[in-house]
């Protein structure tokens, strides 16, 4: 009879735990942003957060993922080194992202707020790794607030309600223009403009006959 070691066993526990930890952090962060998508200026539809699952969520916006995920391996990586070493790694580090964040700026013209997530995501992560019950509570409500402030911002950021895509639909002659808001499994959530207040419709994905981009 085989018996499985125990520190087998353990290291088995311990990254189920990591899995769950992680898929829970994912959904949590993925309802901030919805949150404060839904409760946006020009949406104001809460009510549509019922209509999501935990993998809608997680899936709600993959960009902070990216931002947190090299905070933590590089706070971890950083706070690993003698005191000597992190100093010099922290200065140089620091002038690189400087340089970058600069170039990026005016290159690629940026909003100046991308580059404050960044910042205080690894902000957050240092709180959360290296500081007592204060600054770990401090640095968490910053990693929940960045995602909200994310959602908010969205509708803003692509210029308003009436440039975000608009959704030809298979009905004929429909009266309303439809924008395309968001999707969830094979659904997709509209949006009308309306004169006191915005319309919305849920329809199957397959019911829109083709999407116009009103980007610039």
């Amino acid at each position: 009879m085989n018996i499985t070691p125990k520190t087998e066993n353990l290291t088995l526990s311990q990254q189920a735990e990591f899995i769950a930890l992680v898929t829970t952090f994912s959904v949590i962060i993925g309802v901030c942003y919805k949150v404060g998508f839904y409760q946006s200026k020009g949406v104001e539809a809460l009510w549509i957060l019922q209509l999501f699952n935990p993998s809608d969520f997680i899936k709600a916006n993959l960009e902070v993922y990216g931002f947190y995920t090299v905070a933590a391996l590089y706070m971890a990586k950083v706070f690993d080194q003698k005191i000597e070493e992190r100093s010099l790694e922290f200065t140089v580090q620091g002038v690189i992202m400087i340089f970058l964040a600069i170039f990026f700026y005016f290159s690629i013209d940026y909003p100046l707020v991308f580059y404050g997530y960044i910042f205080f995501s690894f902000l957050a992560f240092y709180l959360v790794l290296y500081r007592k019950l204060v600054g770990k509570s401090i640095g968490i409500l910053i990693l929940l607030f960045i995602p909200w402030h994310m959602g908010g911002s969205a509708i803003e950021n692509v210029g308003g309600i009436n440039k975000l895509p608009t959704a030809i639909l298979e009905e004929v002659n429909s009266p309303k223009t439809w924008y395309l808001l968001d999707q969830y499994s094979d659904k997709a959530i509209l949006i009308s403009n309306g004169i006191e207040k915005n319309d919305f419709k849920i329809i199957d994905l397959k019911d829109i006959k083709y999407i116009e981009n009103n980007s610039k």
